[in-house]
């Protein structure tokens, strides 16, 4: 039988974006800022659907930093 993922937004998905931008932004951070959070989602308890989605979101606040602070 196949399992169904339902896609609903939490709180935390706001910090996965933020976090993705903030990475943009402060270029001498972003490899600390980018270390820290895979170790986080790779020591995460979670489905590893939500740990795609929440690298997912990360990438799309990247690319809005991206795209903000051109």
């Amino acid at each position: 039988m196949v399992e169904t993922f339902k896609m609903s937004l939490r709180w935390t998905d706001a910090v996965h974006f933020i976090l993705g931008v903030l990475t943009r932004v402060f270029k001498p951070y972003s490899l600390m800022i980018l270390a820290v959070y895979f170790v986080y989602q790779a020591t995460e308890k979670e489905p590893v659907i939500q740990t795609l989605k929440d690298f997912v979101i990360y990438i799309l606040g990247y690319i809005g930093g991206d795209v903000l602070w051109k």
